[in-house]
């Protein structure tokens, strides 16, 4: 699993308890995080920027300031292979909260 994206409404103090308990599940694997604490509550991922207003989620085209407008061209683009599995995110997440709420709240 690579990039997450979740809106956090349990407080920071809280964000940066279950961030540590998941970085203690296994020594090889670490996560990482942003949060946006101010009033415009807006961050980038990946390619978008989302902003968070009066409870509705807004995105716009993010684009670091050295990016070029350049493409892969279509015989380099490499197709998933048929072994490869797209694991959903949801209930991975849900485990996790689930064990975090029973072991630390």
């Amino acid at each position: 699993m690579d990039d997450i994206f979740m809106i956090w409404t349990h407080g920071e103090e809280h964000l940066k308890t279950f961030i540590g308990y998941l970085n203690s599940i296994h020594p090889s694997i670490k996560f990482t995080h942003e949060y946006s604490n101010s009033l415009h509550q807006t961050l980038p991922f990946l390619d978008v920027q989302v902003h968070l207003i009066n409870n509705d989620i807004q995105t716009d085209l993010y684009t670091k300031s050295m990016h070029r407008q350049t493409s892969i061209p279509p015989k380099n683009i490499v197709p998933p292979k048929p072994h490869q599995k797209s694991y959903p995110v949801r209930p991975l997440l849900s485990n996790l909260l689930d064990m975090f709420y029973r072991d630390f709240l």
